[in-house]
């Protein structure tokens, strides 16, 4: 199965609404392709305008990228301690198709779009991603399968942090 590997790195947030009006907003974001998920930290000391600089990778099948089937999720949270549920706040979508026909030559590139939530626009997120060809069952490369995908990213995490959490 012939697959690409999609490099993104969340870079920042600027502009978000500020809805805490005790405590200072605390963003994170979930970035989702395939149905696997990846969350970055909590941006602890930005409030309306976080920063991450969090790279993750997701390996993803040639054909979902050629059907259009595929998007890019990113999602925005509002992190409240104590609370059952954080606060969404909005969220971004891009085609695989369009990002495939954007990249530049193999280099990364950067984009910045509005996030979307139910009322108007809530500020912008900016992103960078890579787009990277891999060879048809090549040695390192994994297979594309969300699962695959996952505990890949499940075991970075675990040896970079010393756990096996959850994304």
């Amino acid at each position: 199965m012939e697959c690409v590997k999609l490099q993104i790195n969340l870079i920042s947030a600027t502009n978000l609404t500020d809805s805490r009006s005790f405590f200072k907003t605390k963003v994170y974001a979930t970035v989702s392709v395939e149905g696997v998920e990846h969350r970055t930290p909590v941006d602890e000391h930005g409030k309306a305008n976080p920063r991450w600089n969090f790279l993750t990778t997701f390996f993803i099948r040639k054909s979902g990228i050629k059907k259009n089937v595929n998007m890019l999720t990113i999602k925005l949270y509002s992190y409240r301690r104590g609370w059952p549920k954080d606060r969404y706040i909005g969220k971004v979508e891009v085609s695989l198709k369009e990002l495939h026909g954007w990249k530049a030559g193999g280099g990364s590139k950067t984009l910045s779009f509005p996030v979307k939530s139910s009322r108007e626009s809530e500020g912008k997120l900016n992103f960078s991603y890579k787009i990277v060809n891999t060879a048809t069952g090549g040695g390192d490369t994994p297979p594309c399968t969300s699962t695959i995908c996952e505990i890949i990213f499940r075991v970075t995490l675990g040896s970079i942090f010393g756990f096996m959490g959850s994304t």
